[in-house]
């Protein structure tokens, strides 16, 4: 499992467990240290050790972990002081998102888990540098509102596709730098699909990549 009581430690700026072969839970002792800015977790038990590949005689045949690692996301991490980058990719956590974020955090990347419920508002409004949900179980529609800071920026990465969203599209979102949305999704489709007004060729394609 992940040593809970390296989180305490006064002067921990960033930690990193990417790759490995941890099992258990995320501990809430991550939340500890105030002054922490960067916590990378992604695949905790995604060594070459602690996996199969689906097809052991074939170099390229893709792997399967026995899930070792599970539990929710510490709602208390969204919301550190200083905390500016999250990676928790690949790690089969389920729960929710939570709902109080920190007004540093720039990067977040849940993706490849098994996270369900609607994206929080906290969220959607959030002035994130790179969003990344994608390949979880995430329900709900984006709500309209969502458009300044999109629109205000121009190096925006937003990918929350291969989930379980529905309805139409605000057509601010069209002014992130790198989005990916519309693939395994249930988005309105036709010229409705976004709600400001149909988009244009250009928008259609970049929403797609």
């Amino acid at each position: 499992t992940l040593p809970a009581g390296v989180f305490a430690r006064g002067n921990l700026q960033s930690f990193a467990a990417s790759l490995n072969c941890f099992t258990g839970t995320l501990p809430r002792s991550l939340c500890a240290n105030l002054q922490i800015e960067e916590v990378l977790l992604d695949g905790l038990h995604s060594s070459s050790p602690c996996i199969d590949k689906v097809v052991p005689w074939f170099a390229d045949s893709g792997y399967v972990t026995d899930g070792s690692v599970h539990g929710t996301i510490p709602a208390c991490l969204l919301a550190l002081p200083q905390i500016n980058t999250i990676h928790l990719a690949g790690n089969s956590l389920t729960g929710s998102l939570g709902d109080v974020l920190s007004a540093s955090l720039q990067y977040l990347d849940a993706s490849y888990n098994v996270l369900t419920g609607t994206i929080p508002d906290a969220i959607w409004t959030h002035n994130f540098t790179v969003l990344s949900l994608s390949n979880n179980k995430l329900t709900g529609t984006i709500p309209s509102y969502v458009t300044t800071q999109y629109s205000d920026r121009n190096d925006t990465t937003i990918h929350i596709d291969v989930n379980r969203l529905s309805g139409r599209i605000p057509q601010a979102l069209m002014a992130a730098t790198d989005i990916n949305m519309l693939t395994g999704n249930m988005f309105a489709c036709g010229r409705s699909t976004f709600s400001s007004g149909p988009a244009s060729s250009s928008s259609s394609s970049s929403s797609s990549s």
